[in-house]
């Protein structure tokens, strides 16, 4: 993924470095929203301890990474406006 944003920056100076820390932020933001969200159903009448453990094993948190932003939203971030075809 980052190998893809530096294609678009290649010309920027020290753009890895901004790229990196950017995307790291994204897959932070992710977990902690995720995290948040479970802790918010303790005590539910629908989610049982054993509904929140499961939502929050490794498993479950990896897959926060779909959660990361990858379209216009993710390239506004990063200030990146694509070209007109």
């Amino acid at each position: 993924m980052v190998a893809r944003w530096e294609l678009h920056y290649d010309k920027v100076p020290a753009a890895q470095s901004l790229i990196v820390e950017e995307m790291q932020q994204w897959f932070e933001q992710a977990l902690v929203e995720t995290v948040m969200g479970v802790q918010s159903l303790r005590n539910s009448r629908e989610w049982t301890a054993a509904h929140i453990e499961q939502a929050l094993s490794e498993e479950a948190l990896t897959a926060a990474h779909a959660a990361v932003p990858r379209g216009r939203g993710a390239q506004a971030s990063l200030g990146y406006t694509p070209e007109p075809c």
